[in-house]
């Protein structure tokens, strides 16, 4: 059962907090076993079966219930297969996307905040199958290609934006053809606009780096034509990762792809100083894209990383970005009665469940079993799916459970091995790329969120009331910022969801009591608007070292799971949580500035999450090593997904999804094979299976023809004349 949250908006009412409250004292578990409903058949350790009203293994087991979890269950049992989704937490769907309501002022709380945007066709597919309304809980930003950054040293301007934006011609009318300027052209207002960029030659020595950038094809449409992926007919293909096979690159994108191995091999900054990048430039832009935005910073993160996002940056029509208008794992939690829906209630959620081993059968190594523990109870058992396991856990949480034979196993499927002329494959592949050492590549991202409560809002009145109703840019800019790159900064965005949540938060009677309002005025009491809450997230916090004293607000009052003593580790291990709530006010003041930050704004409360994994490192040499969304080996029948997974996109939600779905898209292909040459006896025959033709992953969108034209035939030949000096070390590097 679902867990069934009071309202958290409209009118706020002593009954819906403590309806709230109650609920999330006490909260019941989200677990299989609430009801007496059907359940698929699973074995203890011991080999006695529980009771179940079905007796059958379910065909797919799914391990994480996160994006790219959720996605591969649910396209796999609307092809009606039986699917069996398996979630650690106790109580919360999402895994680094989920949710909870904070106790303490009933606010949708994310374990860390995050955004969407509009070019995430694959999130918005999943939670549309979730719920037909699903995109409704998106709130954009009111004015769209608006990303604002502010420089929170200085003072400065603070509706000064950095952003790409479709400039309008000469106030022309809706619907000419000259309404818009299509990028990369899109961007020379920006760049003439900065305010952080100290000259118009600084802005101009990124001119080169652009169009060698937009004049490569793409990383994912190499990938989509090797492993012949998202077909122009739109069927489910995918190259079989036959062992040993060949896997060669289509003659038209030879050359492009060594260009993109040879980026693996340098980090961003070497790339850029080869491209002749300027130094200011460097700093107050590129370092902001490699640390704020990719999470790493220049001297590491692939030059094949920084690659890929940049062209997709400058690359494409504008994007809006978004929040979800309540918990990001509220967009994920339909997913428990979709399940059951699908499978003819028969439950196929089961929360609270850690798989501690995935292990193949001595009698039939094509077959694996997963064992698995109850959180509550603590009894472990196994269960046997037909058709294999989709793990979906993190990088290195995934490589705890894969079978011993497995981890050892060279892989099928790595970019690194693909060759780019006739040679086979196997040539160019390296035994030593096992998943025991590629997993193992990919180090977490020191990651710290804090909330920080106000009882007002943090900017003047005035300010407020002027962005509100006359200037949308403004607006959006206070929806969500980010600070410029600061080597002793620790913060790098801030979201305000008191201009996000469109559904007011309720606010607790014991805070409407230390507001002043008395108990008997209970039109004050309800019309009382919600109070602030910013979210506020921190990059590699270990980075420096904590301050000698801390003053004594903010208080941490309510320690999130994330948050307990035992996350100490994961980031920032030498920060207390005092210590770190109070840098995050401080920078925040500091970003919104001096003439904006409205004074008289109190704060109530703080929390500080640690999170595990929050985004993989994308350091040298491993873009290419990402293992595709899929099968682990051949006929192994292991699946894994993630959004460390090689997509052609970055690591986030929407990568996350797309490798669920692209797992499941494999599934699907491989069951009629495996249906033709076993006879063996099962309550589902293959002619009960609905596999369709349709591919479930969608394509991320690319650049545009225009930007990668002008870029390969005009901009980047005449770059190579006009700043030849300057790139003597690019052509080196790249020919």
């Amino acid at each position: 059962m679902m867990l069934a949250l009071p309202r958290l908006w409209g009118p706020a009412t002593s009954d819906a907090v403590m309806s709230l409250r109650r609920c999330t004292s006490s909260v019941a578990p989200i677990r299989s076993c609430e009801k007496a409903r059907p359940c698929f058949a699973v074995q203890p350790s011991d080999s006695r079966r529980f009771t179940s009203s079905v007796e059958q293994e379910p065909d797919v087991v799914v391990v994480g219930a996160g994006c790219a979890g959720v996605a591969a269950a649910t396209a796999l049992t609307s092809e009606k297969l039986s699917v069996l989704l398996l979630e650690q937490d106790p109580l919360h769907l999402g895994g680094r996307a989920r949710s909870w309501p904070c106790p303490e002022t009933g606010h949708p709380m994310h374990i860390g905040p995050h955004i969407v945007y509009s070019d995430y066709p694959n999130y918005f597919k999943l939670i549309r199958m979730l719920d037909p309304e699903g995109k409704e809980k998106i709130v954009w930003q009111r004015k769209k290609d608006v990303f604002t950054t502010v420089n929170g040293k200085s003072k400065h301007d603070p509706h000064n934006k950095f952003h790409s934006w479709p400039l309008s011609l000469l106030n022309s009318s809706e619907g000419s053809f000259l309404r818009r300027v299509p990028p990369p052209l899109n961007w020379i207002p920006t760049v003439l606009r900065d305010p952080f960029v100290p000259s118009i030659r600084d802005a101009l020595s990124l001119v080169p780096f652009g169009a060698f950038c937009l004049h490569l094809q793409g990383n994912n449409e190499i990938i989509n034509a090797v492993f012949k992926r998202h077909s122009s007919t739109g069927t489910a293909t995918c190259a079989s990762a036959e062992s040993g096979a060949s896997l060669s690159v289509p003659p038209e994108f030879a050359r492009d792809f060594e260009l993109w191995q040879r980026l693996d091999e340098i980090s961003g900054q070497e790339l850029l100083d080869a491209f002749g990048v300027s130094a200011a430039y460097m700093e107050h832009v590129m370092a902001f894209v490699g640390n704020s935005i990719i999470n790493v910073p220049l001297k590491e993160v692939s030059g094949a990383t920084l690659v890929s996002f940049f062209r997709k940056l400058v690359g494409r029509p504008g994007v809006r970005l978004g929040f979800t208008d309540g918990g990001l794992g509220t967009v994920l939690e339909p997913v428990g009665p979709f399940l059951e829906n699908k499978q003819e209630g028969v439950n196929g959620l089961k929360m609270g469940t850690r798989v501690t081993a995935i292990r193949r059968l001595e009698t039939d190594e094509s077959r694996l079993e997963v064992e698995m523990v109850d959180s509550q109870s603590g009894h472990t058992s196994v269960v046997r799916p037909k058709h294999g396991v989709v793990v979906t856990l993190p990088p290195l949480e995934a490589l705890k459970i894969l079978p011993e034979q497995d981890k050892a196993r060279p892989l099928d499927r790595l970019m690194a091995h693909v060759s780019a002329s006739d040679k086979r494959a196997i040539d160019v592949s390296s035994d030593e790329d096992t998943p025991d050492t590629v997993l193992s590549r990919f180090k977490p991202c020191k990651y710290v969120s804090v909330y920080l409560w106000f009882d007002k809002d943090i900017r003047k009145p005035a300010v407020t009331a002027h962005a509100d109703s006359q200037d949308p840019v403004a607006f959006s800019g206070h929806q969500f910022w980010a600070k410029r790159y600061d080597p002793d900064d620790l913060c790098c965005e801030f979201y305000d969801y008191s201009k996000i949540y469109t559904r007011a938060g309720t606010t607790p009677p014991e805070i409407l009591d230390d507001l002043g309002i008395p108990s008997k005025d209970s039109a004050a009491r309800t019309s009382t608007p919600c109070i602030s809450m910013v979210g506020v997230n921190m990059i590699d916090v270990d980075r420096l070292d904590p301050p000698d004293s801390v003053d004594t607000e903010p208080v941490c009052s309510w320690p999130a799971p994330v948050s307990l003593p035992e996350a100490q580790h994961l980031a920032a291990s030498t920060w207390t949580d005092e210590q770190l709530a109070q840098r995050a006010l401080a920078e925040l003041k500091e970003s919104v500035g001096e003439e904006s930050f409205n004074q008289e704004a109190k704060l109530l409360k703080s929390a500080v999450h640690r999170i595990p994994m929050a985004i993989p490192r994308m350091v040298v040499g491993t873009e290419m090593r990402r293992p595709i969304a899929g099968e682990l080996h051949a006929n192994s029948n292991l699946f894994v997904a993630g959004d460390y997974c090689q997509t052609g996109f970055m690591n986030c939600m929407e990568g996350a999804t797309q490798a669920g779905f692209e797992c499941a898209d494999e599934v699907l292909a491989k069951i009629p094979k495996i249906e033709g040459a076993s006879s063996a006896s099962s309550s589902k025959t293959p002619s009960s299976i609905s596999l369709t033709a349709n591919q479930w992953a969608l394509p991320h969108p690319s650049i545009s023809n225009f930007a990668h034209l002008l870029s390969r035939y005009v901009v980047w030949p005449v770059s190579r004349r006009l700043w030849a000096p300057q790139l003597n070390k690019a052509v080196k590097i790249f020919g």
